[in-house]
């Protein structure tokens, strides 16, 4: 079975330092996306063991209270899904990922101030030495 997944990856020197921007993307999809009744993203973090906390982000986003809906997502969720903090931290939970049924990361560059943060090659620069042993593709 193939499983694809986006994932954040940041470096930085705490993993706390990430977790914002993280927990905005999950705020709107736990919350906002799909049926009330079936979303898969509040099905999945419901069977990693954050059933209420699912319950409650997606409660809270369907109310309209969509900041609030943000800062209900776990921390220790949001971390588990992310590559956040430092590089060790980061290769050591890649070589964790890869018994895992993931089978392609995705790995997005970010926007600021309406231009990429990096570049394309500045992103491989960057993140390649902790791809190296993983197999990843150049989307032009």
């Amino acid at each position: 079975m193939l499983a694809h997944f986006i994932v954040a990856l940041m470096v930085r020197d705490d993993v706390t330092e990430g977790l914002p921007s993280v927990k905005a993307m999950l705020g709107f999809y736990i919350g906002g996306m799909g049926h009330a009744a079936r979303n898969f993203h509040a099905d999945l973090m419901a069977r990693m063991g954050y059933e209420e906390e699912a319950r409650q982000v997606q409660e809270l986003f369907l109310a309209g209270r969509h900041e609030e809906a943000v800062r209900a997502a776990p921390d220790a969720f949001t971390a588990e899904i992310s590559q956040i903090g430092p590089r060790e931290r980061i290769a050591e939970r890649l070589d964790l990922w890869r018994d895992r049924p993931v089978t392609d990361l995705l790995i997005l560059r970010r926007r600021t101030h309406g231009r990429y943060g990096l570049g394309r090659a500045q992103l491989i620069d960057a993140y390649g030495p902790l791809l190296s042993s993983h197999s990843f593709h150049r989307l032009s």
